[in-house]
C-alpha cells in the first residue's frame, strides 16, 4: 500500500535532525519515485556534508547519470569556493581500457557562455591531452579569441623544448579560401610590432605563396621595406630561380651586388660601378676610317720597303661604294711597297675580343696577283702577334672592295686604356694600285 510519512513541519523555525551512529543512514525509494532534498518552492540552502576533518561526499549514479542544476533555472552552479587551497577534479578517474567523455557547456540548443580559468592573481590554466588532439571548434560564424582585449600579457603558442610542429591555417582545402591574419588590426591608434622567425642557431623562415603573390607593403611614405642580415655575409640576400640557383645576390660584407648566374653576370662594385661578364657583355666595335687618327706613313722600319718604296701614296673617296681610302700607286716595274702604321687605342670598357680573328679591313687591288695587302699586329705590350705577322689581306678578285682579315689571329695581351699597333703593308708594281679603306675590330664591353 502507499503511505506518506512526515517528519517535522514547515512551521516557524523547526529543525529536523536525522542521524545515525556507526551505521549507515540511507534515504531511498524502492520504486521509481523521486527522492527530493530541498526541492520545495521557497528559497533555501541545502548542505550535504561538512568541512570538518576528513569528511568526504560521494554523489554517484548508475546508467541514469548525475545531474547538477535544473534545466529551467538560471542560477549559478559553483564547484569549489573554499578560501583555502583545494583541488577540484572533473573526470579524473584512471580509466584502464575505457574512454571517458567529459562535456562542459555542450548543450545542443540555445547559447552557452563558458569561462574556464580566472584572470585573478597568479591563476594559471592548462589544457592538455595524451596522444589525442586538443581542438577548438565552433559554427561557421564563430570567432576564436586568445587573450583579452585589454590585457598586456604574453601569448605563447608552442614552447616545448623538444622538437615540435606548430601549424596555423594549414587545412587541406579543396575549393574554399582560408584567410590567415596576423596582427592586422584595422582600427585604433596603436601599433602592431610583428616578429616572424628567430635568429637562434640554424633557424630558418619561409614565406611562400601558390599562384598568388607574396606582397610586402607599407602604409606611409616614410616607411621602408628592409631586408637586413644580422651578420654580414657574401650571400646575405638572394633571389633564386626554381632550381635554387641565385639570379640576384647581395654581398653585405663587400657591398657587391651581382645579377645573373655563373660566368654570365652583371656585377656592381662600390669602387668600380657596373661590370658585365660572359654573355651579359655588350658587343662593340672599334671603327677606323681613312684618314685614320694617329696614322703615319713609314717605309724605313719595314725591311721589305726600305729600298723599294717608289710610288705615290694618296687619299680619296669612292662615291660608288661610299668609302674613303688610302691609295698606293707603285712607280716601278718591280714590286714597291709602303706601310701605313696605325696606333689604335683600346677602350677602357674592353673585356676581350669577340673571336680570335676580330679584325676586318676593307681592301682593293687593281691586280690582286701583283698588288697585295699584308697586316702586322702588336698587342698593348708591344709584343708582335705570331699569327698576324704580315698576314695576307689581299682581296680575291680584281677591282672589287673586299672585307679581309680572317688570316690575322689575335691572341696577345690587350688591356683597356692601352694602345695596340697595326702596320699595313701595301705592295705592287706599276699599274697595280692598292687601296685600303675602313678597319673594324669587334670586342666585348664590360659595362
Amino acid at each position: 500500500m502507499s503511505q506518506n510519512i512526515v517528519v517535522g513541519n514547515t512551521t516557524g523555525g523547526t529543525n529536523v535532525l536525522v542521524q545515525s551512529g556507526t551505521g549507515d543512514l540511507q534515504l531511498q525509494t524502492q520504486g521509481t519515485g523521486t527522492l527530493g532534498i530541498g526541492n520545495n518552492s521557497v528559497a533555501q540552502t541545502v548542505q550535504i556534508g561538512n568541512t570538518t576533518g576528513g569528511t568526504s561526499v560521494s554523489i554517484s549514479g548508475g546508467s541514469g547519470g548525475v545531474t547538477v542544476g535544473d534545466s529551467a533555472t538560471t542560477g549559478a552552479i559553483t564547484l569549489g569556493q573554499g578560501t583555502a587551497d583545494n583541488t577540484i577534479n572533473i573526470g579524473s578517474n584512471i580509466g584502464i581500457g575505457n574512454t571517458q567523455t567529459i562535456n562542459i557547456g555542450s548543450s545542443a540548443a540555445g547559447s552557452t557562455d563558458l569561462t574556464i580559468g580566472s584572470n585573478s592573481g597568479s591563476s594559471s590554466l592548462t589544457l592538455q591531452a595524451g596522444s589525442g588532439d586538443i581542438s577548438f571548434t565552433g559554427s561557421d560564424a564563430t570567432n576564436y579569441n586568445i587573450g583579452g582585449s585589454t590585457s598586456t600579457g604574453t601569448i605563447t603558442v608552442g614552447q616545448s623544448t623538444a622538437d615540435n610542429t606548430i601549424n596555423i591555417g594549414n587545412a587541406a582545402l579543396s575549393a574554399s579560401t582560408q584567410t590567415v591574419n596576423i596582427a592586422t588590426g584595422a582600427t585604433g591608434s596603436g601599433s602592431d610590432v610583428v616578429t616572424i622567425g628567430s635568429l637562434i642557431g640554424t633557424s630558418s623562415t619561409t614565406i611562400q605563396g601558390g599562384t598568388g603573390n607574396v606582397t610586402l607593403a607599407t602604409n606611409d611614405s616614410s616607411a621602408s621595406v628592409i631586408a637586413k642580415s644580422a651578420t654580414n655575409s657574401a650571400v646575405a640576400f638572394q633571389v633564386q630561380n626554381a632550381s635554387s640557383i641565385a639570379m640576384f645576390n647581395v654581398d653585405t660584407s663587400s657591398g657587391i651586388i651581382t645579377f645573373g648566374t655563373g660566368a654570365n653576370t652583371v656585377t656592381f662594385t662600390p669602387g668600380g660601378g657596373l661590370v658585365a661578364s660572359g654573355t651579359a657583355r655588350h658587343t662593340k666595335t672599334i671603327a677606323l676610317t681613312p684618314q685614320y687618327a694617329g696614322a703615319v706613313l713609314d717605309s724605313g722600319s719595314d725591311s721589305a720597303c726600305t729600298t723599294a718604296n717608289s710610288g705615290t701614296m694618296s687619299t680619296g673617296y669612292d662615291n660608288t661604294n661610299n668609302t674613303t681610302f688610302y691609295d698606293w700607286a707603285p712607280g716601278a716595274a718591280l714590286t714597291q711597297c709602303y706601310d701605313l702604321v696605325v696606333r689604335v687605342p683600346i677602350p677602357t670598357d674592353f673585356d676581350g675580343w669577340t673571336s680570335s680573328t676580330p679584325l676586318s679591313i676593307s681592301t682593293y687591288s687593281a691586280d690582286h696577283t701583283t698588288g697585295t695587302v699584308k697586316i702586322d699586329a702588336r698587342d698593348t705590350t708591344n709584343t708582335g702577334e705570331a699569327s698576324c705577322n704580315y698576314a695576307d689581306a689581299t682581296p680575291a678578285s680584281d677591282s672589287t672592295w673586299t672585307a679581309s682579315g680572317s688570316n690575322c689571329t689575335i691572341s696577345g695581351t690587350y688591356t683597356g686604356g692601352g694602345t695596340m699597333t697595326l702596320r699595313i703593308r701595301m705592295s705592287g708594281i706599276n699599274g697595280s694600285d692598292v687601296r685600303i679603306g675602313a678597319i673594324q675590330m669587334s670586342y666585348y664591353s664590360k659595362f
